[in-house]
């Protein structure tokens, strides 16, 4: 706390480190993120998570989650850890972690299945309906889920989740081939073909038709929905910057030198967002879901590629602020500095369920400047350079 200048906007916290002070009235550009910066997703992406595990539960043995938010304190912690900024790793990650906790007369039969010829024999939504089939006729299963045990799992899953991804997590749950826990986590991995793109894995198909919905999805990925026909939950986002702000910020900084880094996909960004993308220049908009999948490992956060490739394609500036929501967005901005030592980390913290804790997280990670909202970017930096006057 020491390094920073803590004031207040619209009546909450904000902290600005003393160091960049002088790089503020040199600020020739901003680059945003798009999800909880630009586009308020809780109802949306973190919904899709909680929706697309409880699509694959309720198929296979006849369960459903109790609550829209159960998975809330989870979902935060694995977007905290600053190793998981795509949704779908999250969802892998989450069932993964359940699956030993099943019912053993399913985990016995599951991998049974995974493991026939028959199985492997089909095509990828081949094999997804002849799973369900099979156990249909088993069901119901004898459960006793306990909720609050199985979330405390997770809870501690994901607390020691890393920058690795899901890399940490397969190697703490597909460590000993001979053990049921095992097994039932390696037969769940290749009945979800994930790691892949909504063309090669069953988990990324189903969570994209309940994101997109049939209509846009079609658009996205020219491509008919084959698991979900209802409405997609992206219509359930909403706008957060205004049109405002980004005025005031181009005359702040003298022009529209705007650009935008995403883990998201252009289309539904422009669907949520509207006109108002078109006040972002062209050339350095970088939406990573767009990638084939070779490249989108290479580009994903916190690589900082797509950030430098954004910076390039805008018009010359002495120093640019990244504004993001997470901590991959911190870390991509740190690494983007070993290279070109212009940036300056700007992170939100309004849309947060875990407001406290996350502006902890943020000042523990050294963010340059915290905030509450994208609409509070221009109100900063005007009381910066009235203060300096």
């Amino acid at each position: 706390m020491n390094n920073y200048l803590k004031t207040s906007i619209n009546d909450q916290d904000a902290y600005v480190k003393f160091s960049i002070l002088e790089k503020l009235e040199k600020i020739g550009a901003i680059i945003f993120d798009c999800d909880g910066v630009l586009i308020d997703v809780r109802k949306s992406y973190n919904h899709t998570i909680v929706k697309t595990i409880d699509y694959f539960l309720n198929s296979l043995i006849g369960i459903n989650l109790p609550s829209d938010d159960i998975l809330n304190k989870v979902i935060y912690l694995y977007k905290r850890s600053g190793g998981f900024n795509n949704d779908w790793d999250i969802v892998y990650s989450i069932l993964l972690t359940i699956s030993p906790m099943l019912p053993r007369v399913f985990k016995k039969k599951f991998i049974e299945l995974i493991n026939s010829k028959e199985f492997s024999r089909k095509t990828l939504h081949n094999r997804f309906h002849y799973v369900k089939t099979v156990f249909e006729d088993m069901k119901p299963f004898t459960l006793n889920i306990k909720w609050l045990k199985l979330i405390s799992n997770l809870t501690v899953y994901a607390e020691k989740a890393g920058t690795n991804g899901i890399s940490s997590i397969d190697k703490k749950l597909i460590i000993k081939p001979e053990s049921e826990n095992t097994s039932i986590c390696v037969a769940i991995k290749c009945f979800l073909c994930y790691p892949g793109n909504v063309k090669q894995s069953l988990l990324s198909r189903v969570f994209d038709e309940i994101f997109y919905g049939p209509k846009l999805f079609q658009k996205q990925h020219k491509d008919h929905p084959k698991y979900y026909f209802g409405k997609g939950l992206v219509e359930k986002e909403s706008k957060i910057i205004t049109l405002k702000t980004l005025t005031d910020l181009s005359k702040i900084i003298g022009e529209h030198n705007f650009g935008i880094v995403s883990g998201r996909d252009f289309l539904s960004a422009k669907h949520t967002l509207g006109k108002i993308i078109n006040e972002y220049k062209k050339e350095a908009l970088f939406f990573l879901q767009d990638y084939e999948t070779d490249t989108f490992e290479k580009f994903k956060k916190p690589s900082p590629l797509l950030l430098l490739k954004s910076a390039q394609n805008l018009n010359p500036f002495q120093y640019a602020i990244y504004v993001g929501d997470s901590i991959e967005d911190i870390l991509m901005v740190e690494k983007a500095n070993e290279i070109d030592p212009r940036f300056i980390s700007l992170g939100l913290y309004s849309t947060s369920d875990y407001k406290e804790e996350f502006i902890s997280h943020l000042l523990e990670m050294k963010t340059d400047i915290i905030l509450p909202s994208v609409n509070d970017i221009p109100n900063l930096l005007n009381l910066m350079r009235e203060e300096k006057k």
